[in-house]
């Protein structure tokens, strides 16, 4: 029964990531390095940063792009940039998986999007200040959990938390980045071209 108990904390001199989540937009990208990363997305003035800084800094016009944590790279306030076809251009470019999430309680926004091999899988797009709600592809197990729907008539619009359910099934919530092992190597803190 003890090892069935949630982790909470994790052994002494552990590097781990830091959590974010609300009001962020990031992308998760599947078993990749910090410098291909960088360079797949075209950032600029780029130097070392580790988590707590990195995070800190894309609360601003920069991004991060973290060291591996739990099999994935996270670039932080990715999105003045991507939506689905860029995910699957990314996808394609690096020859992984990558996902795209971003979320404001403001302005209700919630976006999620996946792509596999430069092939954009889900699409999800939600904005009452634009007053639209678009969705690509197939619901995925969680969508259907959620009772999400943006094209049905009535149908539940997307918000913040379930960007994080979807993010939660899809990769990793990054809330609970601070609870999982991370590269001991450090991220990259940069502008975007």
């Amino acid at each position: 029964m003890i090892a069935d108990l949630p982790v909470e904390h994790l052994p002494p001199g552990t590097s781990a990531g830091a959590s974010f989540g609300i009001k962020k937009t990031w992308l998760a990208i599947r078993g990749s390095t910090v410098e291909q990363v960088a360079a797949a997305i075209g950032v600029t003035g780029g130097r070392e940063a580790g988590w707590d800084e990195g995070v800190e800094a894309a609360a601003g016009d920069r991004v991060f792009v973290s060291p591996p944590a739990g099999g994935w790279i996270f670039v932080v306030n990715a999105g003045c940039r991507f939506d689905g076809s860029s995910v699957a251009s990314l996808s394609g470019l690096l020859g992984t998986e990558v996902q795209y999430f971003g979320n404001h309680r403001v302005s209700d926004y919630a976006e999620w999007a996946l792509a596999v091999d430069e092939r954009l899988l889900r699409h999800v797009y939600c904005s009452e200040t634009s007053e639209s709600c678009e969705e690509t592809g197939t619901p995925t197990p969680v969508e259907i959990e959620l009772g999400f729907s943006a094209t049905e008539p009535g149908g539940k619009w997307a918000d913040q938390d379930d960007v994080m359910r979807v993010a939660a099934d899809w990769s990793i919530d990054p809330n609970a980045l601070s609870v999982i092992a991370s590269s001991p190597c450090r991220g990259l803190v940069g502008h975007l071209t």
